[in-house]
């Protein structure tokens, strides 16, 4: 068996998107999208530092 590796980062973010039922919704409290999304910006922070 052969496994297949990309370095292309736009193909491993969207990897199984088209497996995903365009009709499919999701409901997100927006005090937990909130968080989540200070936690990335903490992430980027920390992980761009000079």
């Amino acid at each position: 068996m052969t496994r297949e590796f990309t370095e292309n980062l736009e193909e491993i973010a969207t990897f199984g998107f088209e497996k995903i039922d365009p009709d499919e919704k999701v409901e997100v409290n927006l005090k937990d999208l909130m968080y989540v999304f200070s936690t990335l910006q903490e992430y980027q922070r920390f992980f761009h530092q000079p």
